[in-house]
């Protein structure tokens, strides 16, 4: 592959995982909550509320 090829095939690369980043990031930026605190525990209120639209709907009926 000519180098001249290469380095614009590379650059397009950048450009693209660039701009999938900036769009990805807003969402990122939410305030999102982790269900494990940084000691390696379960945070009880967060899983509370993370499973809560799953109550009372089963999958192997």
């Amino acid at each position: 592959m000519p180098i001249w090829l290469r380095t614009y095939t590379f650059s397009e690369i950048k450009k693209y995982y660039e701009e999938e980043k900036k769009a990805s990031q807003p969402a990122a930026k939410k305030g999102t909550t982790s269900l494990v605190t940084p000691d390696g525990k379960v945070n009880k209120e967060a899983f509370k509320e993370a499973s809560a639209p799953y109550k009372g709907k089963v999958g192997y009926k």
